[in-house]
């Protein structure tokens, strides 16, 4: 490869990228691992350049050619590209201890690969493996550090209350990933509830529930099994299912899984509280009484079932038991909310009492047969 510096940005780097490329060429007899060693093989610059445009710019088929170069299984390089780039975007002490070598992430990207069992079909269907490789090379090849703990999960973080959160790298990464990142560019983390730092209350975590544009809940039960689901709208008590395919459920303990809408229905997500004659809690999925994931109004505890899966969502069992027994519940706002929005209308059947008094007089309530469904964001 014959060509002039003075021509070596129609590799597609600019002046700056090609600077640091020349840098980070000198540094890689110095690197071991095993996802360079194609790179250290470049037998000139122009020939360096061409393998790095590859990696960084190139499609899944010439990703998947640089793979077979360097003879690396997908094994190793799903545990390279996590080991080398999770604790750095997630630098703190608090949040990496939270987990054991990255092992459930490395699971779920494994049994992603092995239901397609072909690189460059995982590849460009994985949301995940993608920002793996290009966190992983951006820093190795072009010096970019970049650490996406939120600043408002930073302080939770910071703060004395942060060992007895739900939430950990793994399953931030896995969620904040999955997000569509033009309707969720800016994703707050905001922490609104824990059960263990505010105390289990029904009245105080429905406090919180509108207020969120949209929002995480993460559940954990008596038998240690932490799953939750993804709302991408604000929750409003109606008997009704609502919310839109954006939504999403999860696990990340005992594994690490995610399970998105299988357009069977659009069962998303109920919110109901106050009423006799509608189940009053907080659910995912499925159907009333058999919810992919339920959490009762009385805050004890709820329900996943699943036989053998959840049609809403495709998810099984998230419990330890069908009907669990709640140990923590957590809640986090992603998008804020306008407060100023008049996105719904007050109603008289927004009071709990009144519905309760107005249900033992006998008055049959039309509207609350109809029920409101909260609009969705364009």
């Amino acid at each position: 490869m014959g060509q002039s510096e003075s021509n070596m940005n129609n590799y597609g780097f600019n002046e700056m990228e090609l600077k640091q490329l020349k840098e980070s060429r000198l540094k890689l007899s110095n690197q071991s691992g095993p996802l360079l060693k194609g790179l250290q093989n470049a037998s000139s610059f122009p020939d360096y350049l061409i393998q790095c445009k590859n990696i960084l710019l190139g499609n899944s088929f010439d990703k998947y050619q640089y793979i077979q170069t360097i003879k690396i299984t997908i094994q190793e390089l799903i545990h390279e590209l996590i080991q080398e780039s999770l604790p750095i975007i997630y630098n703190h002490p608090n949040f990496t201890s939270k987990t054991d070598s990255f092992k459930s992430l490395n699971g779920y990207l494994l049994v992603q690969y092995s239901e397609l069992n072909d690189f460059t079909t995982w590849f460009s269907n994985s949301k995940h493996i993608q920002v793996l490789w290009r966190l992983y090379f951006k820093r190795m090849l072009l010096g970019e550090n970049v650490n996406e703990i939120p600043s408002q999960l930073k302080s939770v973080l910071d703060s004395k209350g942060s060992s007895q959160i739900l939430l950990n790298s793994e399953l931030l990464f896995l969620i904040d990933h999955e997000l569509n990142p033009i309707k969720y560019k800016s994703r707050a983390w905001r922490l609104m509830y824990n059960s263990d730092i505010h105390g289990k209350s029904w009245s105080i975590f429905q406090q919180h529930l509108p207020l969120a544009a949209a929002s995480v809940l993460i559940i954990r039960d008596s038998e240690g099994h932490v799953f939750g689901g993804f709302c991408p709208v604000p929750w409003i008590t109606c008997p009704n299912f609502f919310s839109n395919g954006d939504t999403f459920l999860f696990q990340s303990y005992p594994s690490l899984r995610l399970y998105q809408s299988t357009n069977i229905n659009k069962n998303y997500c109920y919110y109901n509280s106050g009423f006799q004659s509608f189940p009053n809690g907080i659910g995912f999925g499925g159907q009333l009484e058999y919810f992919g994931i339920w959490l009762k109004q009385s805050f004890d505890g709820g329900h996943s079932r699943a036989e053998p899966q959840s049609t809403t969502f495709g998810n099984p069992q998230l419990s330890g038991k069908s009907d669990f027994i709640l140990d923590s519940v957590e809640l986090w706002c992603i998008q804020e909310r306008d407060p100023e929005s008049p996105r719904f209308a007050k109603s008289i059947l927004d009071n709990s009492e009144t519905i309760a008094l107005l249900e033992m007089s006998g008055k049959t309530m039309y509207s609350q047969q109809i029920g409101r469904v909260p609009q969705e964001p364009e």
